[in-house]
């Protein structure tokens, strides 16, 4: 039988850093050594659509794909010592309503602790991206029209000649 784990319980804040916490814009959670949420602000909670408490009761995993660079992130920052970024890192979830990019920044605490820090990508970022995935589409849409000129011209040909 595996062991459980035993759960390390992240120390109240005072009230002027939560108030401070709470101030902050951007989502902010910290995770333990488990991945287990255990802080989350007001912007988080407005960011994944879900209460502070509900958020408190799940990993990290629960809310972002396995797959996500988040949690190479936070090995990284765990494994440096250091504080790590990365750059449009897209976050999604069917609650969040498709996927959002973000940039994060996640910096390590004591005892295996991180604290993620995810900032929303600009306006102007989200309008460049919908408009270079347009861009695609009308190529895309240019070559299956070009194409189908192709194969109908020999056939009008064929048809001419018979």
């Amino acid at each position: 039988m595996a062991a459980v784990a035993e759960e390390k319980p992240l120390p109240a804040p005072a009230p002027l850093a939560r108030a401070i916490i709470d101030a902050l814009p951007n989502p902010l959670m910290v995770i333990d050594d488990q991945d287990r949420i255990c802080l989350v602000n007001g912007a988080a909670e407005n960011f994944f659509k879900t209460s502070s408490a509900m958020l408190m009761r799940h990993r990290l995993g629960d809310l972002v794909p396995f797959s996500s660079p988040i949690f190479n992130a936070v090995a990284q920052a765990r494994s440096t010592a250091g504080l790590v970024n990365e750059y449009g890192v897209g976050v999604g979830n069917p609650r969040l309503g498709g996927e959002r990019v973000v940039d994060l920044q996640a910096a390590p605490m004591t005892d295996g602790f991180v604290i993620i820090m995810l900032l929303e990508r600009a306006m102007a970022y989200r309008i460049e991206r919908q408009l270079s995935s347009r861009g695609a589409a009308r190529s895309v849409s240019g070559m299956a029209t070009i194409l189908a000129h192709e194969i109908k011209n020999p056939l009008a040909g064929i048809r001419g000649a018979a």
